[in-house]
């Protein structure tokens, strides 16, 4: 007797997909491939393949090597199949989105069982499924800040300079860099090589970038406010992602000095006479001027007894005599928005009296 071995009534289907390019940007249009393998040993009939493209491709067209493709219903039906053959679909459609999009494909129906797969049921693993993705294009762009003017004034125009450079092989596009002004400045004008700067908004829409290209703003601001301000860039949007993202923001620092202003107050801190201090009038002590409001300023705390010593002016019941020998004290107090440099003082000595000594020329100064 001759046992004959069962015939194999199966159609083992595969599917493999690709697509091109590899990446792309919002608005660019790929192509994806998609290619279904009888491998056998029978030929099979109504084959099927789903592949619904996902949101993030606008479908284009379809072209099939048999049968026809429903955009609507994402169903490709490729008919007879006969074995150790292929059929081949290319869906061309357009990228909407800046997200990466995945597109999975799967054989959902055909005549014959498949001895490895079962067609629709979705289970990873099985050769009768494929997927392509489709990452975002990667653009490195970088962003650099400089001021011409690293200190200046307050009320002094300064300028600003942002380059914006494409460091990659890649085209960028709808590039936008935020750029909002401190409130310690005030703006004045932009001028941009490409795009257009809003100074309420901080926005400098630039728009497309080639590789390998630059773009720069120049700002003009005023300072307003005494001190170090730090100014930063950075960029906000792209349709493509950004693989250094550590030269995206850029920084510059201005310190504006504000006006010097320097105060005076002149005090009598002693009266001598016969060789002895006058009595009945407290030379350690403030006396207030209502007349001068400088000397109320806070910086003479600074003092090394911590404040402004002495009398403004002798009371009339106190009447000098000729030989009386007085001390005046000046003091001066820099408390503007910078230092002041290169200060004369003139005291002149009034009619009735003789200099005596300055301090300057007394030893116990």
């Amino acid at each position: 007797m001759i046992r004959l071995a069962p015939i194999e009534r199966t159609a083992d289907l595969s599917l493999t997909k690709t697509v091109a390019p590899a990446s792309a940007a919002p608005g660019e249009n790929v192509t994806i491939s998609i290619t279904v393998t009888n491998d056998g040993p029978l030929a099979t009939t109504d084959v099927r393949v789903r592949d619904s493209l996902p949101a993030g491709l606008s479908f284009i067209s379809a072209t099939a090597s048999q049968g026809s493709y429903d955009n609507q219903t994402g169903v490709w039906t490729v008919g007879n199949l006969d074995n150790d053959s292929s059929a081949t679909l290319q869906i061309e459609a357009t990228l909407t989105t800046s997200e990466t999009v995945v597109n999975r494909a799967q054989v959902i129906a055909s005549d014959r069982p498949d001895p490895d797969s079962t067609p629709g049921n979705s289970i990873a693993g099985e050769d009768d499924q494929d997927s392509a993705t489709i990452p975002l294009q990667s653009v490195d762009l970088g962003l650099s800040k400089t001021a011409r003017q690293n200190r200046a004034n307050v009320g002094d125009d300064i300028t600003y300079i942002i380059t914006l450079t494409n460091n990659d092989t890649n085209d960028a596009t709808d590039v936008v860099v935020t750029e909002p002004l401190p409130t310690e400045v005030t703006f004045r004008s932009a001028t941009a090589s490409q795009g257009s700067y809003n100074s309420r908004t901080g926005i400098w829409s630039v728009g497309n970038l080639a590789n390998g290209n630059e773009a720069t703003l120049e700002i003009i601001a005023t300072g307003d406010i005494p001190g170090s301000v730090i100014n930063t860039a950075v960029i906000s949007a792209l349709d493509q992602d950004d693989p250094n993202p550590g030269n995206d923001r850029a920084s510059a620092e201005v310190f504006f000095a504000g006006e010097p202003r320097l105060l005076l107050v002149k005090r009598i801190t002693q009266v001598n006479r016969d060789g002895q201090v006058l009595e009945g009038i407290n030379f350690n002590t403030f006396v207030d001027d209502p007349n001068d409001p400088d000397d109320n300023a806070s910086g003479w705390s600074q003092l090394p007894g911590g404040g402004l010593l002495g009398v403004p002016r002798i009371s009339p019941d106190r009447v000098l005599q000729s030989g009386d020998i007085l001390e005046y004290t000046i003091y001066f107090l820099s408390n503007g928005g910078t230092g002041v440099n290169g200060v004369n003082i003139c005291d002149l000595i009034p009619e009735g009296t003789r200099f005596i000594l300055a301090s300057g020329e007394d030893p116990r100064f």
